[in-house]
């Protein structure tokens, strides 16, 4: 019996300083990657986007989201200019959130790469996304931002994993 898919820890950071982003390159050898955050924001209102490769220009990332906090429900999608959409608060007032990335076929060099994202907050926001980064090129880094001004708290958590196929 197949042991299944195995996820190695390749980065951790845990901020000690506020920070606008947070950045992690050189990672080979997966065949696809785990992004998860725990996150403290520093205002509501914000959004966490990622970028690849350094690459943010507009028309590339597109996603497809269903967002629901426990009594409304609502969905929708299109395309993100400063980089593909991890999540929001959207005038939500919780500043504590967890993010669950996962990056298929990163390093595939013949087809669009895509990732599945799983937001949720402390006063029960819950979104789901499904992104599209329209390029080819192999994922050689990526880089996670807030939108505007906003920045991560110090004592928030990045950890990049890569799984391995046993």
């Amino acid at each position: 019996m197949a042991a299944g898919f195995t996820y190695e820890p390749l980065y951790t950071n845990t901020l000690i300083s506020n920070t606008a982003t947070v950045s992690f390159s050189s990672f080979s050898g997966y065949t696809d990657l785990v992004l998860v955050i725990n996150g403290i924001m520093s205002t509501s209102g914000a959004s966490v986007y990622m970028d690849f490769n350094g690459v943010i220009t507009g028309g590339l990332y597109s996603y497809t989201l269903i967002r629901g906090n426990g009594s409304t429900a609502t969905s929708g999608g299109g395309s993100a200019s400063i980089g593909e959409p991890l999540g929001g608060t959207n005038g939500y007032t919780a500043s504590r959130y967890t993010i669950v990335c996962n990056i298929q076929d990163y390093a595939n060099t013949t087809t669009y790469k895509s990732s599945l994202v799983r937001w949720s907050q402390a006063d029960g926001l819950t979104e789901v996304l499904v992104n599209l980064w329209a390029s080819t090129a192999a994922i050689t880094s990526l880089t996670v931002k807030n939108n505007d001004t906003h920045t991560f708290l110090t004592g928030s958590t990045f950890t990049l994993y890569g799984i391995l196929e046993a």
